[in-house]
């Protein structure tokens, strides 16, 4: 695990490093105080084929499995950002419908389970800087809500039917060093500037000042609300065309320039791009409640958790051009069990004290147009994984191995309006577990996807 998160340390110190283009320093900008809300509905469907291999007893066992899921949610964010504040918050509501099957090498073990689901969330992370760019408190807070309902059939013998509630609540506080910018108004205006240079219509040579001036306006020209489609296409470009005069890039009106910035600003769209680098600890207490309903009506357990954590996470994102941005993080994680109560004796667990995780991951998005971008990404994920074993003096006791996760993905995004999107992306991945099973998985999956935004 050591050398892995080396290695990955490495990669994102060179990836940091990388130099943006010469052309003006993207560093320098500052975006300025606005507050957006956005309000969307999400549908996706996506796939994946397991080969498993594990050995025990010395015996080997193989199976293969296939998953399909299908999600559809809709979600509210609002982000309120100014010099000395950056507020989040997202909460969102969601159906899951998910169908999988699994078969060994012995036909008469194949299952077939299907699941649904409804999951509530509530995200929201409050960032309080007592030094501009510098230090900052963290404040986070969630609220997961789940209920899951499970239809278990087997070839030769009745359904089982099972139904699960759980509700997480955690809160962090912390402190952390760095900002990180939003820039995907700097570079839609740089893109938008950059087109109108090169056919010629600008009246005067483009410096960078121009560049950010033109992107604050942008910003906070996105925060007014237009419900309807065609009033909002007509004062934003109004106003744009206005300070474009204002600031004397533009004299004289011709159909190349009006039809440049209307199809760049009403359908140029280059997804979320940041720069900047941030360093956060968060202590991050979470406390949990379960309640399980087997098929059996009579067999019912209520169970509560409390745990505490210890988080740190480093963040790297840096645009290296119009076209090219990279990214970096590392975490670390320690979670730890305080106390627990069952309404079962028999489902109590004497659990570990500590299940430590790492990560780290890099990738790179590419954006050859003002409509298309791809994505495409490598990661590791160790953590301790707990399985349970019975003891006769203590009961059921929670052992732990360390699982290794190796993944990679590219995706895909074409923005056919500003509201209506289509995703895609494929992915591998590489799992191993090193407790008394030795289990491996190689995993491939697809996704596609559909998005609408609302406002």
């Amino acid at each position: 695990m050591k050398r892995m998160l080396a290695v990955f340390f490495i990669l994102g110190s060179s990836i940091t490093g990388i130099a943006q283009e010469k052309s003006f320093d993207l560093s320098k900008y500052k975006f300025p105080d606005y507050k957006r809300h956005e309000l969307e509905f999400n549908f996706s469907s996506n796939g994946s084929t397991d080969k498993s291999e594990s050995f025990y007893n010395e015996q080997y066992y193989k199976s293969t499995s296939s998953k399909n899921h299908s999600n559809a949610d809709i979600g509210y964010t609002f982000n309120s950002l100014s010099r000395k504040k950056v507020d989040y918050l997202h909460s969102s509501i969601s159906g899951i419908f998910d169908l999988s099957k699994n078969k060994s090498y012995s036909a008469t073990d194949a299952t077939k389970n299907i699941d649904l689901n409804t999951q509530l969330q509530f995200n929201w992370d409050r960032q309080v800087y007592w030094k501009e760019d510098k230090w900052f408190l963290d404040i986070t807070s969630q609220v997961n809500y789940n209920l899951q309902k499970n239809n278990k059939k087997y070839p030769q013998s009745d359904s089982q039917k099972d139904v699960y509630q759980n509700i997480n609540l955690g809160i962090g506080f912390g402190i952390g060093f760095g900002r990180i910018e939003s820039v995907s108004d700097l570079v839609q205006s740089w893109y938008i500037l950059s087109k109108l240079k090169k056919q010629k219509s600008l009246a005067r040579e483009l410096e960078e000042k121009d560049i950010f001036e033109f992107a604050k306006f942008a910003a906070k020209l996105k925060n007014k609300r237009f419900f309807d489609s065609r009033l909002r296409e007509i004062a934003e470009l109004q106003a744009l065309d206005s300070v474009l005069h204002t600031s004397g890039l533009i004299e004289n009106n011709d159909i190349s320039y009006f039809t440049t910035l209307n199809d760049l600003w009403s359908y140029g769209s280059f997804g979320r791009r940041y720069s900047g680098n941030t360093l956060t600890f968060l202590l991050d207490p979470e406390y949990s409640t379960s309640i399980t309903k087997t098929y059996s009506a009579e067999n019912k357990t209520i169970e509560s958790t409390t745990y505490g954590g210890q988080n740190l996470r480093f963040v790297s994102f840096k645009q290296l051009n119009l076209f090219w941005d990279c990214n970096f993080f590392m975490g670390l994680h320690n979670r730890t069990f305080i106390n627990q109560t069952s309404s079962s004796e028999v489902s109590s667990i004497t659990r570990q004290s500590n299940l430590f995780n790492a990560n780290a991951g890099f990738g790179f998005g590419f954006y050859p147009d003002s409509r298309t971008s791809i994505s495409l990404s490598f990661g590791y994920y160790g953590n301790d994984q707990p399985s349970t074993k019975y003891d006769e003096q203590t009961g059921i006791v929670e052992i732990k191995s360390w699982a290794n996760n190796i993944n990679s993905s590219i995706k895909g995004i074409f923005y056919i309006s500003p509201q209506f999107q289509i995703t895609g992306d494929i992915g591998l991945n590489y799992y191993n577990n090193n407790d008394s099973y030795k289990s491996k998985y190689f995993t491939t999956s697809y996704n596609l996807g559909l998005r609408y935004a609302i406002f």
